[in-house]
This record gives structure tokens, sequence and C-alpha cells, in this order.
């Protein structure tokens, strides 16, 4: 009986996800809480984390990852209904890392910085050093960190505690170079991403699956989508780029954002754009984005209509604003289960509007997402099986992916 109870209570929460923190979607709730004095500051804007060519640092990004891999506790600050290169939070602070600088001044942190608590800070200097090393970084190529000297209330959208992103680069269009190098530029390490192609997406453990260009079609193409599709409903996170968006999402088997499909559109959009939810992660970065770079598919209109909660991250201008380079699908209540398009066949890190578009892909690989693996892939979830991930300090009850502890 108690069992049964459970069970109960476990699809009452399935059906009614309003108990959820709405982190993914516009208009998120802010998660006000106190940043405790002498924590460390990942800055992420482009004035607190420039290399020596005056452009946003990328390893950052791989500092992240790396002390994630090292069961460290980071948080990622995202001001909720802030403006397109508005501030996260202000606070008086000095800088630790690379070198120490002790001077105390006021800086605005910007484009969604990490911070780890102090209560936490046990040991990460000393990772931090060993991440410069194990990647050769010197001088200005190392991510700068900076230490708060008072408290401050910041607004955490995500607590990526116990999170380790595994992302699945796919190489079904045979364009695996692209999304390697993106990896590689950021310093991301080895040990958190690997190639394969579609069919064997549910084979192994990943909560991020990423496809740049691919026009092929056919029978193996399907079989990926089909396994795309498992994947997101189950939580995991998958980002497609350049002719992937339309070859997924005109496919039946696709349907990831719309009803009936996109049509490309490729219109020269160029830096005069908007960014319709500049709150959300997908959009933390600091600066000007092309939406018209390079490419066969730059960008796109929907056919018919948005499906999956489908919101857009670049759109047009004016007359342009129904065109797109860059949107968001949620497939599934709770953590994960997004679908990220984006446009343009490569970026460099030539200059701020390439960065940004990197920037863009590592925003969504570091999305908290439920780790798929292939247990979970055999059973598909039915909407009433959602997991709600709570963010509720009164809910404490565990959750199942599926009902199998029913006797």
């Amino acid at each position: 009986m108690k069992n049964v109870l459970l069970f109960v209570v476990v699809l009452s929460f399935g059906a009614f996800p309003l108990f959820a923190q709405n982190t993914d979607l516009p208009a998120p709730a802010p998660n006000l809480q106190t940043l405790p004095l002498n924590s460390y500051i990942i800055a992420m804007d482009n004035t607190y984390q420039v290399n020596s060519s005056a452009l946003f640092n990328l390893p950052a990004y791989g500092l992240v990852v790396y002390l994630l891999n090292n069961d460290i506790k980071v948080k990622w600050v995202i001001m909720a209904g802030k403006a397109k290169d508005g501030i996260d939070f202000t606070v008086v602070s000095d800088r630790i890392k690379p070198t120490l600088n002790a001077t105390t001044v006021s800086r605005s942190f910007k484009s969604g910085p990490f911070v780890i608590f102090s209560t936490d800070t046990t040991g990460v200097a000393a990772l931090i050093d060993a991440f410069y090393a194990a990647n050769g970084l010197t001088g200005s190529r190392q991510p700068f960190v900076y230490r708060n000297s008072v408290a401050v209330t910041v607004d955490v959208r995500y607590d990526l505690t116990g999170f380790k992103p595994m992302a699945a680069i796919l190489n079904d269009g045979g364009n695996r170079a692209i999304h390697l190098a993106f990896m590689s530029a950021a310093a991301i390490p080895a040990s958190n991403y690997t190639t394969i192609t579609g069919d064997n997406l549910l084979s192994s453990c990943y909560t991020f699956a990423s496809e740049p260009h691919n026009s092929k079609t056919g029978t193996a193409v399907n079989t990926a989508i089909s396994n795309m599709k498992v994947f997101v409903n189950n939580g995991g996170n998958l980002l497609a780029q350049c002719a992937a968006v339309p070859n997924y999402e005109n496919n039946v088997l696709g349907r990831f954002q719309t009803t009936t499909g996109i049509t490309v559109s490729n219109t020269a959009i160029g830096t005069t754009v908007l960014f319709p939810n500049p709150d959300l992660s997908f959009n933390q970065f600091e600066g000007a984005f092309n939406g018209s770079l390079t490419g066969s598919v730059r960008n796109w209109e929907i056919t018919d209509a948005p499906a999956n909660g489908e919101h857009n991250h670049v759109t047009g201008t004016g007359a342009n604003t129904s065109v797109i380079s860059a949107s968001v699908s949620k497939m599934v209540s709770g953590k994960g289960g997004l679908v990220f398009y984006l446009g343009n066949h490569d970026y460099s890190t030539a200059d701020i509007q390439n960065i940004n578009g990197i920037r863009m892909y590592m925003n969504a690989f570091l999305t908290p997402a439920i780790q798929v693996c292939p247990s979970m892939a055999l059973l598909p979830l039915s909407p009433v099986t959602q997991p709600i991930i709570s963010q509720s300090p009164k809910i404490k009850l565990p959750y199942w992916r599926t009902p199998s502890f029913l006797p």
C-alpha cells in the first residue's frame, strides 16, 4: 500500500508541472540567494574575462567543466528579466587568479557568471592551477577568477552540483570537426565528449548531443533522428546546426520545434538582430552575433506554427522579425529535454561575433540535463510520468523516471 501511495504522489507531480521552477523557458522565475563574502566568481563577460586579443577567453568554460568533474559545487548566475548585455550582479571584489590582485573595486558581472560559495571553495584554488597547467594556459589565456569582499544577492538559475556534462558529437553529416574545434577552443576536458553516429546515441550515457552541418538523408539519418527524439524525451539536450536544422525539423520523425517544419530563408540580417530571450542560458554572451554569417543554412522561418514551447534567441528586426538564427524548444517538463537550433555553418575565434556563436554552443552544452543511459532509452516517457525537478525546499520526495518500484 505504501508503494502504491508513493506512485500516486509521483504521478501527481508529473501531471502538474507548476511545482517545478521555470528555469529553461521564457519569463524564468528568480531564485535569489545570498552569495557569502569570499566566494569565487568565474567572470563570463567581455570586461573581466578577456584574452590577449581583448576577446572573450573561451577556456573559462573549460574551467567550469573541469571543476564539475572534480565534484566542486558550481552555480550559474543569470538575472531573470535582464536585458541583452544586462548586469547579473554588482559587488566589490578582488582578483585571485591567475595572479592575486588584492585591490578591491566594484565590478558588474554580466553574461551568466559562475560562482562557488565560500563554504565550497576548499581546494578549488589548487584545481584552478591544475587546469591552467593541464591545458598549457599562460598569461591572459588563463581564466580570471574573482572573490567578493561583501555578501551580495544573486539570482541562481542553475545549481550545477553533481552535473557532469557529457557530449555526443554526432558525425552523421561528416562534419564533426566543427564541434570538436569548439570543444578544443574552450579547453573542455577530452573526457567530456566523444564522437559517434546517431545510430549509437542510445548505446552509452550522455547529457548532450550535437550535430553540425548534415544534409544527408536515408535510413541512417532517419534512425539518428528517431534516436534523438528518444534522447530528448528522456531528458537529454540536443543541438543541431546549419543544414542539420531543416534536415531534422522537416523530417516527420523530427519536428522538434514546429508543427510542419521550416523554410530556409538565409536573409542578410547580419548583426542587426534581436535577442528575444536574453535572460535564458542560450543567450549568455556579451556583444554582437551575426545571423547570416556562413553556410547553407544561416537562418530560417517557421512554415506553419511553433510547437513544444519553441522560443527564439536570435531574429532579424523590422520586416525580418520572423527570420530566426537561433531557437530552442522544450520536449519534457523538468530538467533537460531541450532542443537548440543554431544557424551558420561554423564559427571561429577571430572576432566577437564568431566567438559568440561558440559561446551559444557552450551554453547549450552546460545547460543541465538528465544523463540519458541505455536502460532509460528503452522505455521512453509518457507525459504523465515526466519528472518534475522541484526547486522547492519543502518537497523532498525522490523522483523515478518509470514506476519500476511497483510490486
